[in-house]
């Protein structure tokens, strides 16, 4: 079998666009502002949520090898015995889910999606881990298996930024994030800064997110602001940044998701209610001068009061997930 470095042979990495200058490590944001941001953000930053190796391929056999980084730190954290999933890789065959696979220890790890299957050109995706870091990737296929050029995405990545929800926490696996279901359904890249428990809109980050070429801004933040004068603080410098590099490509604003808890929570209904008179506030202030401003309006559109599409109820699921990722492609698809 032979062993292929990602980013070689046709072996593409796809969702880190600071991989080349961060020495080929796959933390999501540079190196540049390692010493600007919390250390809680820089260590979710960590995680690979949103990365993708994708090739095309007539091989039978498919494995990979890397160093799991930061494993200890991540090894039941979160959602219990789901969070192993949340550890592993997702591979995609042809758009379908074949299987994913757990790194079993710190250190170099060798783990197989299959062996000895039947020969056949197929486009393989694998999405890296959404909640652990890994390095040193390569992907292992058979000697005499055959690599095409693949065509790639349709047009620049969707960038997302945004909390735990788009990071993908409470997902069952690291495809199922909502950012990764609409990148299957609209066949586009993304880079998913969704940063759990540290998506707060800071300025330092707002640069980042705006230097990320895109054919779309997703910003899917709030719920991690410690107030609404934080929130209200944050917003609108935000799109304003992100406006002044990138004054051409559309914006979506999102308004919070619904919390279960809203339901018979007074105080949690008050301050959701005023995290989404902010979102509704920006919009309508900025869209007047700026057409290519659109807003996304979570409760219109995914109806998470039914109970069942959140794992705590704040978490999008599967579930949840899915309703999200069809919500933005059919905003989306209105203006790209």
């Amino acid at each position: 079998m032979k062993k292929i470095p990602v980013g070689t042979q046709g072996i593409e990495l796809y969702g880190l666009p600071w991989y080349a200058k961060n020495g080929c490590r796959t933390h999501r944001l540079p190196d540049t502002v390692r010493d600007a941001v919390s250390l809680e953000l820089w260590d979710v930053a960590q995680d690979t949520a949103g990365a993708r190796i994708r090739f095309l391929s007539d091989t039978g056999t498919c494995g990979l090898i890397f160093e799991a980084v930061n494993y200890n730190e991540r090894k039941g954290e979160g959602t219990g015995a789901l969070q192993n999933y949340l550890m592993g890789f997702d591979l995609y065959a042809d758009g379908c889910f074949w299987k994913n696979a757990v790194p079993a220890h710190a250190g170099e790890n060798e783990v197989f999606f299959f062996r000895d299957t039947a020969r056949k050109k197929r486009l393989f995706e694998i999405y890296l881990p959404m909640h652990l870091s890994v390095n040193d990737i390569r992907v292992i296929l058979d000697d005499d298996a055959s690599l095409w050029p693949d065509a790639g995405y349709a047009g620049p990545p969707l960038v997302f930024y945004g909390t735990s929800i788009t990071q993908g926490y409470s997902v069952s696996r690291p495809g199922q994030a909502y950012p990764c279901q609409v990148s299957r359904a609209m066949g586009r890249d993304i880079v998913n800064y969704g940063f759990s428990g540290a998506g707060r809109g800071e300025a330092v980050v707002a640069h980042v997110v705006a230097e990320t070429q895109a054919s779309c801004y997703i910003l899917d933040f709030g719920q991690n602001c410690e107030s609404l004068r934080e929130f209200r603080q944050n917003l609108r410098p935000f799109v304003e940044i992100v406006r002044a590099c990138a004054p051409d490509t559309p914006i979506l604003l999102t308004t919070p998701i619904f919390y279960l808890q809203e339901n018979w929570d007074e105080e949690l209904q008050i301050f959701q209610r005023g995290r989404r008179e902010i979102v509704e506030e920006v919009y309508a202030s900025l869209h007047r001068m700026d057409p290519k401003l659109h807003l996304l309006r979570w409760n219109e559109k995914a109806p998470f009061k039914s109970g069942c599409a959140q794992t705590d109820g704040a978490h999008a699921n599967d579930l949840g997930a899915y309703w999200m990722s069809c919500a933005l492609c059919e905003a989306l698809k209105e203006f790209l």
